[in-house]
């Protein structure tokens, strides 16, 4: 998500001395930082809260690789649970551009549902070929490339908005040519799982690429005094939707390395 488009209506519009720079940078980016670790643990408590309600009323048998198998019942429900939590998240987040664009505010409300929403869909991949160890790996990893980059776009002193601005355009052509990405699979279906293989690497990198642009970014509006608890919570927000979609990267990569 791209924070230019909210207008920061701070409390303090006054640079702080460059020896307070450091200090306000930790502050805030550290509050942000426990917004989207907040955010992570809604959505990992939803999670596993609706495995374990779906496992309870459905499952059948669990396999030796931790996979949780449901009966034909279990299946549809997950389904349909999943395809409305999808179709109610991608309505939610044009709610919340459109009210950010408009209000200058994140909508607190809708930000939670889509927290919430997305803990259904995670919670959706435990009963589709995911196991539990396969889900925490993943997460570990995501972890791990996810502070490095945050790390990087805070001590970056210069300015990464044109390397964001070529990111943002790499990740367009990535999802162009993932439309495509069918013709492969009639052609050869093994070269299709490793092109698709390489391009969620390549998806993966971009994305962390783009965490290190919006903190570089945040922390130049944070050392200019732009602070107030709208920024804290948008800013949270937004780097918890790249967590989210670096971590499914990076459960397929994880997924596809184990099945090979």
């Amino acid at each position: 998500m791209n924070q230019e488009n909210v207008e920061i209506n701070a409390s303090v519009s006054t640079p702080y001395y460059a020896d307070d720079r450091g200090r306000i940078k930790s502050k805030y980016l550290s509050l942000m930082l426990l917004v989207v670790c907040g955010a992570i643990f809604i959505t990992g408590i939803i999670a596993v809260g609706y495995a374990a309600i779906m496992s309870n009323f459905f499952a059948i048998a669990m396999t030796s690789e931790g996979f949780i198998i449901l009966n034909d019942q279990g299946y549809t429900v997950m389904l349909i649970s999943f395809l409305v939590a999808t179709i109610l998240s991608v309505i939610d987040s044009f709610y919340i551009s459109f009210s950010s664009a408009r209000k200058g505010r994140l909508p607190l409300v809708g930000a939670v549902i889509y927290v919430a929403l997305t803990g259904l869909m995670i919670g959706s991949l435990l009963f589709v070929g995911i196991s539990i160890s396969m889900m925490a790996e993943a997460l570990g990893l995501t972890a791990v490339c996810f502070l490095l980059a945050f790390l990087v776009g805070f001590f970056v002193k210069r300015d990464l908005s044109l390397v964001a601005y070529v990111a943002i355009n790499v990740l367009m052509g990535i999802v162009v040519v993932s439309l495509f990405f069918g013709i492969f699979y009639l052609i050869s279906p093994s070269a299709y799982l490793w092109i698709n293989y390489l391009i969620s690497l390549l998806f993966v990198v971009v994305l962390l690429i783009l965490v290190a642009a919006d903190v570089n970014s945040l922390s130049k509006r944070l050392v200019y005094g732009n602070v107030n608890s709208n920024l804290i919570l948008y800013g949270g927000f937004m780097l918890y939707v790249d967590f989210i979609a670096i971590f499914v990267r990076i459960l397929y990569l994880v997924a596809v390395s184990r099945n090979n």
